[in-house]
């Protein structure tokens, strides 16, 4: 199995996942939520002006 491939098993991303601190994993989550809502609000208000 290629390097690449075991990145999409999961069993190997939750053991990852846990040697992780916290405090990036919810920056990071934070980060590209606030990343999401601000195309969608810019997306939102393109179609409400059009």
């Amino acid at each position: 199995m290629s390097p690449f491939m075991s990145l999409f098993r999961p069993h190997d991303i939750a053991g990852q996942a846990s040697h992780m601190p916290t405090k990036r994993i919810k920056a990071a989550l934070g980060a590209a939520f606030a990343v999401i809502y601000g195309e969608i609000a810019l997306y939102l208000s393109n179609v409400v002006q059009t």
